[in-house]
């Protein structure tokens, strides 16, 4: 299992953000470095692949980052519900 530290008060740009986790996840090539992307890769991770998203700062968020971690939340719980290798802890 692999955890991904989602630390919202270091991930202050969406670039910032979506290099990071191309980085952590080895996302493949066609990643398009939005939320409906991730989406579909997460979707279809296997047993061997299972991944802890831990969202951590959100205290600490940039305010022009708000609603870019609200909707990212809302996609990784949305993604825990129905796959069973997803599992996000908000901290």
């Amino acid at each position: 299992m692999r955890v991904i530290l989602i630390d919202c008060a270091k991930l202050r740009s969406r670039r910032v953000f979506h290099d990071y986790l191309e980085k952590e996840l080895r996302l493949p090539s066609y990643y398009a470095r939005n939320f409906e992307s991730l989406y579909n890769i997460l979707r279809m991770t296997n047993q061997t692949d299972a991944i802890t998203f831990c969202i951590v700062h959100r205290e600490r968020e940039s305010s022009r980052m708000k609603l870019f971690f609200d909707a990212l939340t809302e996609i990784l719980f949305q993604l825990q519900a129905e796959n069973p290798n997803i599992c996000v802890v908000e901290e």
